[in-house]
């Protein structure tokens, strides 16, 4: 997506951790470009992060000032986030979503409830149980005149055997 900052138009691109299911601290790291939103200079290809702190970037919608992101979650805790420059959303140490060998006995790791507490940017809407969101769509709202936005996130199914659209979810809530 490309997007105005600082009166220069950049792309920003969304980076997932690097290790399916296993936590490191690779997006909370800014050597890494992994689990990161960052900005691109289309010009001469410099980058530099925009936000840090996801674990796997599905969709990302930009209009103006506002940029919303969905982001999967672990086992449960998918996420639609706003995105500000130099935020925090704190993968891997805070989620609502639970370690995917949660009945692990020897597992001694869990995800921190709060982000917020944390220093971290909370999350606009937290999936529990996760629906696999994948892409945005706003539609400006045509019954009201304030900047109400209706947010409609849909998940497609993978399998040829079952319904195409597998999960619907409205959510209004207002961005401005």
């Amino acid at each position: 997506q490309f997007y105005n900052f600082n009166d220069s138009d950049y792309l920003l691109l969304t980076t997932g951790n690097n290790i399916w299911n296993k936590p490191d601290n690779s997006s909370q790291d800014i050597k890494s470009i992994f689990g990161k939103i960052l900005y691109i200079n289309p010009s001469n290809g410099n980058y530099d992060i925009f936000s840090l702190g996801h674990r796997n970037p599905q969709g990302l919608f930009v209009e103006n000032n506002l940029i919303l992101e969905t982001e999967h979650g672990p086992y449960g805790g998918d996420e639609i986030n706003r995105i500000v420059f130099g935020g925090n959303y704190g993968w891997p140490i805070a989620s609502e979503g639970e370690p995917y060998d949660l009945f692990d006995e020897n597992k001694e790791y869990f995800y921190k409830k709060s982000h917020s507490k944390l220093g971290f940017k909370e999350p606009i809407f937290s999936f529990v149980p996760s629906i696999a969101l994948v892409s945005l769509l706003i539609v400006n709202s045509l019954s009201s005149t304030s900047f109400l936005f209706r947010l409609v996130s849909l998940s497609f199914c993978v399998s040829l055997f079952e319904d195409f659209l597998s999960k619907s979810i409205i959510v209004s809530k207002s961005f401005t």
